[in-house]
């Protein structure tokens, strides 16, 4: 059985990619008359990453909630935010009730022009370990 290869994501490289998520949040959200936005994490790869970048926006007031899926709130001046969008099977059906919403990954394995930031592509085939995950080194 072959072994699927592991790409670790080191610490460094998730506060780059939470800093260009919050700039490119600011260029497209700010605006004078908009006090805050509402960042909605999905748990639980989306906490570490939503608190991130709440922490990097300068212009933008950011509140961070977790998306509870028994319950979708109505999602107004909201941002969805998750540490990777892989197949789909979480974002896609939220992407369908509300496409209006903003969603933002960290990662993606594959495009979707729904996401407004996608940061670094990932090849399927890889397993993805994100800092605050467990890994085995051997």
């Amino acid at each position: 059985m072959a072994m699927i290869e592991k790409v670790i994501i080191s610490w460094s490289e998730v506060e780059a990619l939470a800093e260009a998520c919050a700039a490119v949040l600011e260029y497209k959200l700010y605006k004078p008359s908009r006090k805050f936005i509402n960042i909605y994490a999905i748990p639980r790869g989306g906490l570490i990453p939503a608190v991130l970048v709440s922490h990097k926006m300068e212009r933008l007031r950011s509140y961070v909630h977790i998306l509870d899926f028994g319950y979708i709130p109505k999602l107004e001046n909201a941002v969805i935010l998750d540490d990777i969008y892989d197949t789909g099977a979480t974002l896609d059906p939220l992407i369908q009730i509300s496409p209006d919403t903003v969603f933002c990954t960290l990662t993606h394995k594959k495009e979707n022009g729904h996401i407004l930031f996608q940061g670094r592509y990932i090849t399927p085939e890889k397993w993805l370990v994100f800092p605050w995950e467990r890994h085995n080194d051997s």
